[in-house]
């Protein structure tokens, strides 16, 4: 607003005068008065003045408005900066559902351990215990088509491990469906 106001001149109109009304006249401009903020006494109205007044706000206050802009610029970078950092890391789209490997088990009783020097390795709950593979191989697909046998999958061979998170991509009408 101050950069469009700045230099502006406007002459004050007949509604903001005082007196007005159909007895006074131009002729009675020494008697008259302008009710726009920013006029002076000769009816003209400076933008500056004009936003002074009415808004209280000046030229300089625009590079004050602008640097707190940057301020929450720089804050609002650096608060998402810390929540990057902070954000959990096992949040992300692969996720290990369980550990591999042996645990040792400890014991709650302080005379059986005081006995024992060597560690046993604790027995995973059979659950974990029967872990397979998901395996294929020369996996063939044939279907009718207008009459026809048409081979949709060629000797297709993979594999996945537990624990693991695959995904089948291809292009639109690539057969991932089928």
């Amino acid at each position: 607003m101050t950069n469009e106001f700045q230099g502006l001149k406007l002459e004050c109109i007949t509604p903001q005068y005082i007196p007005f009304g159909a007895g006074y006249d131009s002729q009675n401009r020494d008697f008259r008065g302008c009710t726009v903020a920013g006029s002076d006494e000769s009816g003209m109205i400076d933008g500056v003045a004009y936003v002074q007044q009415q808004y209280d706000y000046a030229v300089g206050h625009t590079w004050r408005g602008f640097g707190v802009l940057i301020g929450f610029w720089i804050f609002l970078i650096g608060l998402t900066a810390l929540g990057f950092e902070l954000r959990n890391s096992h949040g992300g789209s692969s996720v290990l559902l369980y550990k591999r490997g042996l645990r040792t088990k400890k014991s709650s009783d302080p005379e059986k351990e005081a006995g024992r020097n060597t560690e046993r390795p604790l027995q995973m709950p059979s659950q974990y215990a029967r872990q397979s593979t998901f395996s294929w191989h020369n996996l063939d697909y044939f279907v009718q088509y207008q009459g026809a046998q048409k081979q949709l999958l060629n000797q297709v061979f993979g594999f996945v491990q537990p624990g693991n998170l695959v995904a089948l991509m291809g292009c639109s009408g690539a057969g991932k469906t089928t």
